[in-house]
């Protein structure tokens, strides 16, 4: 048996959806480019959970952190363009998809994990 094709409905809202997600990296990739001198230093060094030797590695090596910025900030960028504008959508997805598991694991927002989340709060 093959699975009856998706409704109006359910496209109209898996569109909607997908253009949200696209907005919010979007955004967030041209804030970044505005900002002029953002680094991910600071997010890197506090790692707390998988892989976090890496993760502070990176913060730890100006060239590295270089290509990881940039790699973070155009990849924002043009991952949130492609799914606002429906262009390679799929491609978007999964590596919207990587670059946000990446993001987990270096600050998972566990309560009480103590990591970036954490410190965020009490800092206020």
């Amino acid at each position: 048996m093959f699975p009856s094709p998706p409704t109006a409905l359910t496209r109209l809202v898996l569109t909607l959806l997908r253009m949200a997600i696209g907005w919010h990296l979007l955004y967030e990739g041209i804030v970044k480019i505005r900002a002029g001198g953002w680094t991910s230093a600071e997010y890197l060094a506090g790692s707390t959970w998988l892989l976090s030797g890496y993760f502070r590695r990176m913060a730890e090596s100006p060239g590295l952190l270089c290509a990881v910025d940039l790699l973070n900030i155009w990849g924002m960028t043009l991952i949130g363009a492609a799914l606002v504008l429906g262009v390679l959508t799929r491609t978007a997805a999964f590596l919207g998809a990587v670059l946000l598991g990446l993001y987990y694991l270096a600050n998972p927002p566990f309560i009480g994990a103590g990591g970036w989340s954490a410190r965020a709060t009490t800092s206020l």
